[in-house]
Formats: C-alpha cells, structure tokens, sequence
C-alpha cells in the first residue's frame, strides 16, 4: 500500500504577505517536486515551479489559479492561505543524499557546487567566459549555503554525508511542523509510490476530472561531473524517520 499520511485542520489568518496560489508541492531537493510539476503542467494544470518560494525567499508574484512546486517553501508554510492543500514529497533518504552529493551543495568547497564539478578553468571555459554569468552563479550557489544554515543545523557536522542525512530529516521534519503549525490541509506521499497514488493526490490538490499519466524520472541536473561524499552511515534518527515514512535505510 502507498505511504501517505493526512491531517486537516482550517484556520483563518489575516492577508498580510500571504502568497495565494491553489497548492504547494514540498519536500526536501532532489525529491522529485520539479518532476511533479512538469507531470501536472503536461496534463493542462498550471504548476510553477520555484517561482513563489526560492532560494532567496518568498517572492509573491501574482495571484492566479496556478499552483507551486518548491523545496523552498518549507521554512515559509505560514505565509500560505489558510486551506492551501500541501503536498509532502518524501524520497528514500539514500537517494536523495547519492543526488546532492554528485551535486555538491554540501560539499565543503563551494566551487565543487558552482563549477559543476569541473576543475574552474574548464568550467569557466565551457560557459565562454561571461564574468557576469559567473556572478551569478556564484551567488546563487552561496545563497543556498546561507539559506540551509539559516534553517537548518546540518551545517555544524564535519562531514559531508553527515550533513545529507541531516538535512533530509530535518527539511521533512520542519515540513510537517510547519503544515501543522499553520493547520494546513496535509499529505504526504511517497515519490516511489507517486505513480499509484495520483488519484489520492490529485483529489488533495483540488483538481478533478484530470487523468495524470505516469510518465518517466528524469535526471533535472544534467552536466555536473560525477562525484559522492565518503560514506558515512545514517544517524538514528534518520533511520527512525525513514522507517516511519516506511523505508528501510541501512
């Protein structure tokens, strides 16, 4: 049977900053919530993705009949309508770390991140040098640093793998504190279950009469080079989370 939970509890709250969209899918990155999108937006239903929650914060743009899919939104659920439908994405835990680490975000070096991989002349070659495009890069990769160690503790262990582990616990577990907190109606569904429970899905985003045809994974990260952290085994409490998300992590 697909692993979902639901909680619903309506509340009212003043329109002070709120961004109004129709639902938000969450989760932790590399969770598979752009491949949601892009699953939805192919079946005519309108979901934006890391346009109303980014790295840089909540960036309200327009009010419409649309929905958002953003690993960013954890830290902001109260800035959601009261009765906004939210969708918790979880991913085994391993991937999701296997995902970030040939990414580099938690690598102790931040040009491993900025540079894909690539030793910095060949990055810098390869994007036809454009130093304000570098910039930009730059800034975004550290933006993201800054926004982990503003949410998160994972930061303050030594080692890569560990802060991983953390991290996928804590940005499932602050997602669920903050739905509850703000009484959000809630849902959480595993990715690796997601192609048998679109039905439960779609009726706790609010859409009806939509066929979602299953469509298949892709890799969203294209071009960094191949690295992974050193193994460092999962915490207790990952395992404890992962085990009530109903996966065993070794």
């Amino acid at each position: 049977m697909p692993s979902s939970e639901t909680t619903t509890m309506p509340t009212t709250r003043k329109d002070n900053g709120l961004i109004h969209i129709r639902y938000l899918i969450t989760g932790c990155g590399r969770s598979g919530t752009q491949y949601i999108s892009d699953r939805l937006n192919a079946a005519g239903i309108a979901c934006k993705h890391e346009e109303q929650f980014t790295v840089f914060g909540p960036k309200p743009k327009e009010r419409g009949d649309f929905g958002e899919s953003s690993w960013y939104a954890a830290p902001f659920l109260n800035r959601l309508p009261a009765n906004t439908p939210v969708l918790h994405v979880v991913r085994y835990p391993a991937d999701v770390v296997a995902s970030f680490g040939r990414i580099g975000l938690f690598c102790g070096n931040p040009l491993v991140h900025a540079t894909h991989g690539k030793n910095l002349y060949t990055y810098i070659k390869d994007l036809g040098f454009s130093p304000r495009r570098l910039y930009r890069r730059c800034r975004y990769v550290f933006q993201h640093r800054a926004f982990l160690k503003t949410h998160t503790n994972c930061w303050t262990y030594r080692h890569e793998a560990e802060r991983l582990w953390w991290y996928w616990a804590e940005w499932n577990k602050l997602i669920e504190v903050n739905a509850n907190a703000a009484r959000l109606p809630y849902l959480r569904v595993r990715l690796e279950d997601l192609d048998t429970c679109w039905p439960t899905v779609i009726e706790h985003l609010g859409i009806s009469d939509t066929l979602i045809e299953p469509g298949p994974k892709s890799n969203k990260k294209l071009g960094y080079a191949h690295r992974a952290p050193s193994y460092t085994p999962p915490p207790d409490e990952v395992i404890k989370l992962a085990q009530r998300y109903g996966y065993n992590v070794n």
